[in-house]
């Protein structure tokens, strides 16, 4: 596929698509893409920040198709990402806000990620698929945690989309399912690339030679953390950012060099999962750049690899991954004559790479809030200092606001255990704040009304180890300036009537003096902005003057109508230089 720019460059609900009213209020933006022609399509989300309530449909023309939802900053918690695979060519991006949901989104759309057929796919159509040595995974009797334990790959790489395999490999820790996924250098080798990555699971048939699912029907896992890499021996090892789904394999592994038959299971072409029955070539004559000290040579018995099965795995009688595929040697692919294929070692990699610090560190002693590793699990915590252990992939807590308060969560810990980031949900999942700095320290400081909020410590990468967490609750809200529970736009409204004030000098009720200096100014602004979710640190210069500039036009220009034309440009001046 082919990365294709939008028609001018940028995509925004200001500028394209239509927005309605339904009856009960809420608010809904719809827009299409088209891209005729396209065997499926991605859309890219250069910017994604949505309001706590609302949500952004990605779907095809097709009812019958799956649809996307996507909440927050998105689905990698970085306010830009490539969207799900969208198997039709044309898309539907629909926005919708609850009716209690003031606020606007903040969406570009840049670009499109266009899967075409190529002349070598009309040659597989007119043969009737990949070369017809070709071996279906059901036929054949291969272990299921193997078999379904590999997946299809889709990644997004300069200006074009690729295919390739990879495959889960299990750790030694028995108490959590951490996904990682082993592929080739060649295929991902960059952390930009690899949080691109869409992999499709149980992409095969259900019967021996049977029909394949529809791609579209089967589950996926979007986005990824580049754990260790090494062109040496061409492997790439991620962690999935999604869990996969819940009867996925994890396949074993072996760092001993390999000896006997070996079993491949790939996805050819990117078509439905295939078989390979291989033997290893014992003093192979190498081609240039490969040598066998660091790959396995193996001659093709039955089935072949071609293109997109690039990063499966090898498998040894014992049912554990010894390589992952680089290609061939000796010759193009065909069934008469196959070239040898050849495999970057895993066992090389493993040592080489120190592997074992993500696949075999043993279990450590949680702490006296396990088991909380799920939303629905999540333990009760109190305000104050806490010392904890982070060793799966995420600890649940719930916190409890008696009254309208300030809540500041602070997480510490070291970057050489893991990198930490913190979440913020209401009971119903909604995402209310996230921290996903980079660094040793995260924090969440938002004025919320009374109630039950749940937090997510989550090891975003890393193998985990302990942090501390400090929770700080402090009642009344500093910035709800008209008394209606909860801050909003209102006060921002007042804040903004009594800006240049000295308090000895005005009204009481244009006199917000939050931090208590005796004159209203940009930093009682920023306290009210700090409250209301706007952290300048979490964007760009430019984004943070046009998300101002929005919040002015669209939620507090309303409001005070009282003020001037001239003074009316002073606030907006100020807001773009405000800096909470």
């Amino acid at each position: 596929g082919i990365v294709r720019p939008v028609p001018g460059d940028l995509i925004d609900p200001v500028t394209h698509g239509h927005w309605s009213a339904e009856p009960d209020g809420t608010r809904t933006w719809r827009l299409e893409l088209n891209s005729p022609g396209a065997r499926t399509m991605r859309v890219h989300f250069s910017t994604f920040d949505l309001p706590d309530g609302a949500t952004v449909v990605v779907s095809g023309e097709d009812p019958g198709l799956p649809v996307h939802e996507y909440k927050g900053i998105g689905p990698l918690h970085a306010r830009s990402f490539w969207s799900r695979t969208v198997h039709s060519d044309r898309v539907l991006i629909e926005y919708r806000s609850r009716p209690d949901v003031a606020a606007a989104p903040f969406i570009e759309i840049d670009s499109v990620v266009h899967d075409f057929i190529s002349p070598l796919d009309d040659i597989a159509i007119e043969r009737g698929g990949t070369l017809p040595c070709q071996i279906d995974i059901t036929c054949e009797n291969v272990d299921a945690a193997i078999r379904d334990s590999v997946g299809q790959m889709t990644f997004i790489d300069g200006g074009s989309n690729y295919v390739c395999t990879g495959a889960l490999l299990n750790d030694v820790d028995a108490t959590s399912d951490t996904p990682w996924f082993l592929t080739a250098n060649h295929c991902l080798s960059t952390q930009q690339v690899a949080s691109t990555l869409d992999v499709t699971w149980f992409y095969q048939t259900a019967t021996c030679n049977g029909i394949p699912p529809s791609r579209a029907s089967l589950p996926d896992s979007l986005g990824a953390t580049l754990i260790a890499t090494n062109a040496g021996t061409d492997f790439t090892l991620l962690r999935l950012t999604e869990q996969p789904p819940a009867n996925i394999g994890f396949a074993g592994w072996s760092a001993t060099n390999p000896s006997g038959a070996l079993v491949g299971v790939h996805h050819p072409s990117g078509e439905h999962k295939r078989y390979s029955a291989f033997s290893i070539v014992s003093n192979p004559s190498t081609c240039s750049g490969i040598p066998a000290s660091s790959y396995l040579y193996l001659n093709q018995l039955d089935g072949i690899t071609e293109g997109g099965s690039s990063g499966s795995p090898a498998v040894n009688t014992n049912d554990q991954v010894v390589g992952q595929l680089y290609g061939t040697c000796g010759g193009e692919s065909n069934c008469t004559a196959p070239p040898k294929a050849v495999y970057g070692r895993f066992s090389v990699s493993y040592t080489n790479n120190n592997l074992a610090q993500y696949l075999f560190t043993q279990p450590v002693t949680d702490d006296e809030y396990e088991n909380n590793d799920s939303f629905g699990l999540r333990a009760d915590i109190d305000e104050g200092l806490h010392d904890l252990q982070l060793t799966d992939a995420d600890d649940y807590y719930e916190v409890f606001l008696p009254q309208a308060s300030r809540l500041t969560i602070e997480a510490d810990f070291s970057t050489v255990e893991m990198d930490l980031d913190l979440y913020l949900y209401q009971t119903d999942t909604t995402l209310i704040d996230s921290s996903v700095l980079v660094g040793p320290n995260e924090a969440i400081i938002r004025a919320l009304p009374a109630g039950t909020y749940v937090l997510r410590a989550n090891r975003y990468s890393g193998t985990g180890g302990s942090y501390s967490l400090t929770i700080d609750i402090e009642p009344g809200l500093t910035s709800d300036l008209n008394d209606d529970g909860q801050v909003s736009t209102q006060d921002v409204a007042v804040t903004l009537l009594g800006f240049g004030l000295a308090c000895a000098g005005g009204p009481t009720q244009a006199c917000p003096d939050l931090n208590a200096d005796a004159i209203v100014d940009i930093n009682d602004l920023a306290i009210v902005l700090r409250d209301f979710g706007y952290r300048r640190a979490e964007f760009k210069n430019a984004k943070w003057k046009k998300e101002m500039k929005t919040l002015y036009n669209l939620q507090i220009r309303p409001l005070f109508e009282v003020r001037t034309s001239r003074q009316k440009k002073q606030d907006l001046k100020n807001l773009n230089t405000a800096a909470p």
